[in-house]
């Protein structure tokens, strides 16, 4: 017993090929001889003789001009393609035109008449695209789309999709499988494909692009008897409610889902003071977060420094709620450290928890830190305090005005790049930046990630499925899902308008929270509002 090498193996396989490619062609020349005779091999002075084919490639139902001489009548002459009897429509002496059959494969064009027969150029017969099945059938905008059939092709150049009427974007493409994503613009209807070498085309499969049904509500608009100051940023409060921060009335305030308002820190004036919350005063508070315990974190923009608000027990008056100063200085800086005796900010503006680490966008250092809660420790992991745009490491790695920030359902960062008008992530396992969508500065455009723009974006949020939704400065909410970026809600106008997501209208959106994959809290900033979104 022996095992044969690796070359024998292929020398044997190469004589199969061989001996397969020779059967086919006695199989070929077999069922042509079956329509000859001995004298139509040996020919004559009268045989037919063919000049030239044209075209030499085609579909079924083609026409196809053969010119040459000695073709004698219509009734007598014969034209297979490749063994297979094509249906001769018109000949005169010299020219003879037929049509190729749905059974017609490649190979050789033969004209026989009974003064024997002429062996032309090889005519390549090009199969038309056959559509079998679509999956899925329906989704929304992004959806990637796998189309099987026959007759692809092996490129994206050799064939055209269209959805509707509408022409999409190939991702991948082989003989019997079409891959493409639905587009922003696209409409539900018919997919069809066109072959670019045959002009021939196959319709017949539909889908449906889902458009989720967008409403928008104000729950509560800014009153004289509120004292209401301009809402920032917002966030749930776990007990069915949600905090929001004034930036310009410096307080943190509650709002029920009735739209019933309430104080929870600061007295209204501007100041750095700790202590009980009806007594503590903040310098611009922007974004919070809760964690675990109920513990309030607070980024103090324009004192610079990260409050927190904690429940401190009292032997005589009971429990009370308490600010304290968690990290910083009351004046800007740019440094690590011990969180309360080295680490300086410089305007943070939003904060996260993941796990025991507060993540703080750190807006004019241009920069994301994170205080490890347990050590009291300040690092620096993206960003090195001068503004720019680059992807990277936290040595190499540069934003530009790092504003909202969330957790997407993998546990990194999102980041709302404000000035770089992009949504950049955070890997907070290796540390590397990278961009989400938005690559091409400021302005208003739907597309791929990479054609979006977007202006100045600030709120954050993701639903259960990884989408994420964005507060944008165009006075839009914005979507990004399955590596396309659309627009859900506003017009793009300033104003104040409930209702359908198309018609609605917003005055710059800043906070963005996400409670579900169907409904989105946000601060309407400059209409001194709280507007709910509902997705069905």
């Amino acid at each position: 017993m022996f095992i044969e090498s690796h070359t024998v193996v292929h020398y044997k396989i190469s004589i199969m090929k061989n001996y397969v490619q020779f059967f086919a062609f006695i199989i070929f020349w077999a069922g042509l001889m079956a329509c000859v005779d001995e004298d139509d091999l040996k020919g004559n002075e009268d045989s037919p003789i063919i000049f030239s084919v044209t075209p030499e490639q085609g579909t079924p139902g083609d026409t196809i001009t053969i010119e040459g001489d000695r073709f004698q009548d219509i009734t007598t002459d014969s034209v297979f393609l490749n063994g297979a009897l094509s249906f001769i429509t018109s000949l005169s002496s010299d020219r003879i035109k037929f049509i190729v059959s749905d059974a017609a494969s490649s190979g050789s064009i033969v004209v026989r008449n009974p003064s024997g027969l002429a062996i032309g150029p090889d005519f390549t017969v090009i199969q038309p695209p056959i559509l079998q099945s679509i999956s899925p059938d329906t989704g929304p905008v992004g959806t990637v789309v796998t189309i099987v059939g026959q007759n692809f092709g092996s490129s994206s150049s050799e064939i055209e999709v269209r959805l509707n009427g509408e022409l999409v974007n190939v991702n991948a493409v082989n003989d019997t499988e079409i891959e493409f994503s639905v587009p922003v613009t696209a409409s539900s209807g018919l997919v069809s494909v066109t072959s670019i070498v045959s002009g021939a085309t196959a319709t017949g499969l539909k889908f449906t692009v889902e458009t989720p049904n967008v409403t928008v509500i104000t729950i509560r608009m800014g009153l004289a008897s509120d004292h209401v100051g301009i809402p920032f940023l917002i966030i749930p409060d776990g007990k069915g409610n949600f905090l929001f921060s004034e930036i310009s009335s410096h307080r943190i305030r509650r709002i029920t889902p009735a739209g019933a308002i309430s104080n929870i820190a600061g007295t209204g004036n501007s100041g750095f003071v700790n202590g009980r919350v009806n007594q503590a005063q903040f310098r611009a508070p922007s974004g919070m977060a809760i964690d675990g315990a109920g513990n309030i974190y607070i980024a103090d923009l324009n004192n610079h420094v990260i409050r927190v608000i904690r429940r401190v027990g009292d032997p005589i008056e009971g429990t009370h709620l308490e600010v304290f100063t968690l990290a910083g200085f009351p004046e800007p800086g740019f440094a690590d450290g011990l969180a309360t005796k080295d680490a300086r900010f410089n305007q943070p503006i939003d904060l996260e928890i993941i796990g025991t680490n507060l993540y703080i966008s750190d807006f004019a250092n241009h920069a994301i830190r994170q205080l490890d809660l347990q050590t009291g420790f300040v690092t620096t992991v993206a960003g090195n305090g001068t503004s720019g745009f680059i992807d990277g490491n936290s040595t190499t790695s540069q934003l530009s005005g790092p504003s909202g920030i969330a957790v997407d359902n993998d546990g990194n960062l999102l980041i709302a790049d404000r000035d770089n008008h992009s949504i950049r992530l955070l890997d907070i396992s290796t540390g590397v930046l990278s961009t989400v969508s938005g690559f091409l500065g400021s302005g208003f455009t739907d597309g791929t990630n990479a054609e979006a723009q977007f202006k100045e974006p600030v709120g954050l949020g993701v639903d259960s499925q990884g989408a994420i939704y964005v507060s944008d400065g165009n006075h839009r909410i914005r979507k990004i899902a399955l590596g396309v970026t659309t627009t859900i809600a506003g017009t793009g106008v300033a104003g104040l308008q409930d209702g359908l997501g198309s018609q609605a209208q917003f005055n710059n959106t800043i906070g963005l929270f996400v409670v579900s994959d169907t409904e989105i809290w946000i601060c309407d900033t400059n209409n001194l509002a709280i507007r709910k979104i509902s997705i069905n």
